[in-house]
């Protein structure tokens, strides 16, 4: 395991680096870090989010009496850490500490400003832990169509096209992979599992294309294959299904597809080996 460098350090020279360490150490010594919030960020960068909550929510009643030392706050520090102790034993702990603590316990303005900096900044690094940023998208404009580079084709009419063929996947900015043809039946299940098994672009909405749709990606000064093979790259010159059938009968063996070699469209059973590039919107 790597080590993680961030660790607090006690004003007995202690060093905390674990939650055993803690543990073992627990005592009023800890409400410095306690109030500075501190100690929950050491928590959550050793991925301790369920102490980290606890602490942060105990922590969230004590804002306003950050310098108060307290058998009330220490006990409860004990039950997320460790077990419940007596209001005797927490009474004790809390009296020796402030026998040895430094009687700076009435800070100026100033450094209850530096607190309250020190404060927001730690909140928003436990923030920027919990919720870190995602990665930008590279895009680029090819006519009507933006490219990303997360394997979608956003197309200004409103849809959203994945820019690769099942079977096919999009990797280190790159398609690999072999497009592979199905029957129009298992074409319309397999956007299920893509979504939720592949996801592209983090959407799970991905959908086989209805004739119409499908025509709209045709390029005819294209040919074998006849689409634009910059936005869609490595697509096979064959037959790709529709959702559409050829009439208005849903029981209907006869559906529509586009051959993507010449970019015609026509209809065929439901049998035939077709391809599949899917769909949002």
């Amino acid at each position: 395991m790597k080590p993680i460098k961030f660790d607090l350090k006690l004003n007995d020279g202690t060093t905390l680096y674990t939650l055993d360490d803690l543990e073992e150490n627990l005592s009023p010594a800890l409400f410095e870090h306690f109030h500075s919030g501190k100690l929950a960020k050491w928590l959550r960068v050793r991925k301790l989010e369920d102490h980290a909550d606890k602490v942060e929510a105990l922590r969230a009643e004590h804002l306003d009496d950050k310098n108060e030392l307290d058998v009330k706050l220490f006990k409860k520090l004990c039950g997320i850490f460790v077990s419940e102790v007596s209001e005797a034993d927490a009474r004790e702990a809390v009296a020796d500490y402030k026998a040895v603590a430094p009687s700076d316990e009435s800070s100026n303005d100033e450094e209850m400003k530096q607190l309250k900096a020190e404060n927001e900044a730690l909140k928003a690094e436990i923030e920027q832990l919990k919720n870190p940023p995602k990665p930008k998208i590279a895009e680029k404009q090819i006519g009507r169509f933006i490219a990303r580079d997360d394997g979608t084709a956003l197309d200004t009419k409103t849809l959203t096209w994945c820019r690769f063929s099942i079977g096919q996947h999009w990797n280190d900015d790159k398609f690999i992979g072999t497009a592979r043809a199905m029957d129009w039946d298992d074409a319309m299940k397999v956007a299920d599992s893509f979504n939720t098994h592949y996801a592209c672009g983090g959407f799970t909405d991905w959908r086989l294309p209805t004739i119409d749709e499908l025509r709209s990606i045709v390029v005819k000064s294209c040919s074998s294959p006849a689409i634009n093979q910059t936005i869609f790259p490595n697509t096979p010159p064959e037959y790709f299904w529709s959702s559409s059938y050829w009439s208005d009968d849903s029981k209907s063996n006869t559906v529509y597809y586009v051959d993507f070699s010449s970019g015609y469209s026509a209809s065929c059973g439901k049998h035939v080996k077709g391809f599949v590039r899917l769909v949002r919107g």
